[in-house]
C-alpha cells in the first residue's frame, strides 16, 4: 500500500493532477491510519479534546501541522492540499464533542476578525471626521469657528426658544474671550500635531459641555437674558481654572480610537498623546494651587504655560 500510494503521489505531482477524484481516494487510503480527531489534539497541546468547550484556531493549526508531519514520514509527496482534506475527514469522522469545539473556535476566530476590521474602520473614520473639522477650524481660525458651530447647535437645540440678539452678542463675546484663554493656558506654544489636537478638544469641550439658560419669558418677551457656562453656573470664560482645564484634559481625544497616521498625514493620535500628557502635567500643577482660587493670576498662567510647551 506504501509504495502503491507514494507512486501514485509521484504521478499526480508529475502530471499536475488536482482533482477530487484522487484526491479522495489517496485521503480513503490514509484512513487505513487509525490516528483519530482525538490523537492529533492530543499532540497540539489540548489536555482533554473530548471534553473542551472550544478548540482554538491556533491549536486547530497545531492539529494540522501535526499531521502533516505524521503522514509524510511515510508519504513525503503529500501535499497541503490533500493532507487538509484528511484533517478535515478526520474531524468529521471523530468525536462530535471535538467537532463542535473546532467549528466554534472557527466562528470566534471569525467573530474576531469582523471586530476587529470594523474597529479599524471606526478608527480611519474618526481620524477622517476629526482631519475634515481641523481643516475647517483651521480656515475660519477657533474663535469664529466655535462661535458659528454654537450657533448652529442653539439654533437646532432651542428652536421653541430662539436666543435674542443680545443673547447672541454676549454668547460671541464670552466665546472669544474663552477661546482667547485656551490659547493664553494652552494652545499659544503649540505646533503641529499637537496643535491639531488642541484645537479638536477645545472644539469637543465647548460643543459637548456647553450649558445654556434660556433666561425668562413674559408674554413673548424677554425678561433676562440667556446664560451660558461650562463647568459652574458663571460664563464660559469666568469659570473656575482648574475645572476648566480639567475638562479640557477629558475632551482631549482618545489616541486609541484615532488610526494612525500614514506617510505625510496629520499625526493626530501622536499630538493627542502628548497634549494628553503635557495638559495632565498642567492639571496637577493646579490643583497644588490653594484650594478656593477661581482663576490663576496672570502669572502664574505665565509660568504654567512653560509646563504645556515642555
Amino acid at each position: 500500500v506504501v509504495s502503491s500510494l507514494n507512486s501514485m503521489l509521484s504521478y499526480m505531482s508529475k502530471n499536475n493532477i488536482k482533482t477530487d477524484p484522487y484526491d479522495n481516494l489517496v485521503v480513503r487510503t490514509l484512513e487505513r491510519d487509525p490516528l483519530t480527531s482525538t490523537d492529533i489534539f492530543r499532540n497540539a497541546g489540548v489536555a482533554d479534546p473530548e471534553n473542551a468547550n472550544v478548540i482554538s484556531t491556533s491549536e486547530q493549526a497545531k492539529a494540522k501541522k501535526y499531521i502533516r508531519e505524521h503522514y509524510r514520514k511515510t508519504y513525503p509527496e503529500l501535499t497541503d492540499r490533500i493532507l487538509d482534506k484528511a484533517y478535515d475527514r478526520i474531524i468529521n469522522n471523530g468525536s462530535d464533542n471535538i467537532s463542535v469545539a473546532v467549528g466554534i473556535g472557527k466562528n470566534n476566530a471569525i467573530l474576531r476578525a469582523e471586530r476587529r476590521t470594523i474597529q479599524a474602520e471606526t478608527k480611519q473614520k474618526i481620524y477622517t471626521e476629526n482631519l475634515v473639522k481641523l481643516r475647517e477650524i483651521q480656515n475660519k481660525t477657533l474663535p469664529n469657528y466655535l462661535i458659528n458651530a454654537l450657533g448652529e447647535k442653539l439654533n437646532k437645540d432651542f428652536a421653541d426658544t430662539p436666543l435674542t440678539q443680545n443673547d447672541r452678542r454676549r454668547l460671541r463675546d464670552q466665546t472669544k474671550k474663552l477661546a482667547y484663554i485656551m490659547e493664553d493656558r494652552v494652545g499659544r506654544k503649540l505646533t503641529g500635531e499637537t496643535r491639531a489636537a488642541f484645537l479638536l478638544a477645545v472644539e469637543r469641550m465647548v460643543l459637548n459641555n456647553i450649558g445654556v439658560d434660556t433666561g425668562s419669558k413674559l408674554w413673548g418677551l424677554n425678561i433676562t437674558d440667556a446664560d451660558f457656562s461650562l463647568v459652574d453656573n458663571d460664563e464660559m470664560n469666568k469659570s473656575n481654572t482648574l475645572e476648566l482645564m480639567e475638562l479640557f484634559h477629558a475632551s482631549i481625544p482618545h489616541s486609541d480610537t484615532i488610526a494612525a497616521a500614514k506617510g505625510k498625514e496629520v499625526k493626530l493620535k501622536k499630538g493627542a498623546e502628548t497634549l494628553k500628557s503635557r495638559v495632565g502635567k498642567y492639571v496637577e500643577k493646579l490643583r497644588k494651587l490653594p484650594k478656593g482660587d477661581s482663576a490663576v493670576p496672570s502669572f502664574f498662567a505665565k509660568a504654567l504655560n512653560k509646563i504645556v510647551g515642555n
